[in-house]
């Protein structure tokens, strides 16, 4: 049995994005938590994107270290692409979570950086291990508290700018109608957080592969049919965030 079992309750789930604009056509972007830690860049024309790659640092099962090779499917996004120009563009659940999030970060970031907008931005989450509603959820923005959640495990309750804001199901949705695009991306941040923070009460170490984890079908690049019966565990890759965000992306370095 893991060490890493059996410590919910223990500590908090954290996670950090970090997307820096190196020049005036490239964005290197890194994301870390326990579970993953994955780093790639975007290289765009001013308008477009024309180029995504990246390599795996931490992954949970095999297939998600070639995952990378799907985002391809994005050459040619327009950098002001909104959330629901993405989900028209290609299938998300034919690519890597994780790193297709991170990717339509790199976009927005790139054409922030074209608009005149900084070179850097800095998210980080933390959820404190939570067994029953209402829980927290803080998201810190270029190193300042930006947004500070109670939530039930449906909705948020507090502050009164996001209350009824739904966890699970049309999310996006209620971003578009309710925030501007700035805001909106650090919500749909903060929400990726609360949605992965329970299974800090998973012992994937335990698991052979992905059939066991209750991943649900065909919802990600490795959960597709024929990536799910092959996709082994990849021991020894979580980490322990539970007391500080400091060690989150140390090694990255766009």
């Amino acid at each position: 049995m893991s060490a890493f079992a059996n410590r919910h309750g223990t500590g908090s789930f954290r996670r950090r994005h970090l997307l820096v604009a190196v020049d005036d056509f490239t964005v290197a972007a890194g994301v870390e938590d326990e579970m993953h830690h994955f780093e790639l860049t975007v290289r765009h024309d001013g308008s477009v994107v024309t180029a995504v790659g990246g390599t795996p640092v931490r992954w949970p099962w095999s297939p998600c270290y070639d995952s990378p090779n799907a985002l391809a499917a994005l050459v040619g996004l327009p950098l002001t692409a909104t959330p629901a120009d993405i989900a028209a563009w290609t299938d998300a659940r034919e690519q890597c979570t994780h790193q297709f999030d991170l990717t339509t970060l790199a976009i927005s970031h790139a054409a922030r950086h074209v608009a005149g907008g900084a070179n850097r931005r800095d998210y980080v989450t933390e959820v404190p291990d939570w067994n029953e509603a209402p829980f927290t959820a803080r998201l810190w923005r270029d190193g300042d508290l930006f947004l500070d959640w109670t939530c039930s495990r449906e909705t948020v309750l507090e502050p009164e700018q996001f209350r009824g804001a739904p966890l699970k199901q049309r999310f996006f949705a209620w971003c578009a109608n309710n925030l501007d695009s700035d805001t909106a991306e650090a919500a749909q941040m903060l929400r990726r957080a609360v949605w992965l923070s329970p299974a800090r009460k998973v012992d994937l170490e335990d698991m052979d592969d992905a059939t066991e984890s209750g991943l649900a079908l065909a919802i990600c690049y490795t959960s597709q049919a024929e990536r799910m019966p092959i996709a082994i565990r990849s021991r020894n890759s979580l980490r322990d965030f539970s007391t500080s965000a400091a060690p989150l992306l140390a090694t990255f370095e766009p």
